[in-house]
């Protein structure tokens, strides 16, 4: 498996965000890539941040077994925010 990941700050709390993984195994070749935009939002009074993110992945996997194959690509748009206490 090889995977990469680059974060570029843009200032006033946002980013952006790119990551790509592929690999093999169990499934024949498997591969992701997702773009996200990014803001950090601190809060000095609660002693918290925030980051969230907002962007677009893709998805792709391969496997096959005896008499059977499963060939899936997922894409669209993923959303996520992590606490930090």
């Amino acid at each position: 498996m090889a995977a990469a990941r680059y974060h570029r700050e843009l200032g006033n709390g946002f980013g952006a965000t790119i990551y790509g993984d592929i690999g093999a195994g169990g499934a024949a070749i498997d591969w992701q890539v997702l773009a996200t935009l990014d803001y950090a939002f601190r809060s000095s009074i609660f002693r918290s941040a925030i980051d969230l993110h907002a962007g677009i992945r893709s998805l792709n996997f391969d496997y096959t077994a005896e008499r059977a194959r499963f060939n899936v690509h997922m894409y669209g748009p993923i959303f996520s925010a992590t606490l930090h206490l």
